[in-house]
């Protein structure tokens, strides 16, 4: 017999502006650890990321 789990249900959205999207689930996180962080610089750490990586249009 395996031990139950319960469900673990999670809410994720994108924001369309035309057929580009605007705000999706990677940018959310970006901008919630950046406040959980208070800088960008640790945020990018966090996240795994290298500067280049968040740098321009990718979190506009």
């Amino acid at each position: 017999m395996t031990a139950k789990t319960k469900p673990d249900p999670r809410f994720r959205f994108r924001l369309l502006l035309g057929s580009s999207i605007a705000v999706g689930p990677g940018k959310a996180d970006l901008l919630a650890a950046i406040a959980e962080t208070g800088s960008i610089s640790a945020a990018g750490r966090l996240m795994g990321m290298n500067r280049p990586g968040f740098a321009g249009d990718r979190l506009v």
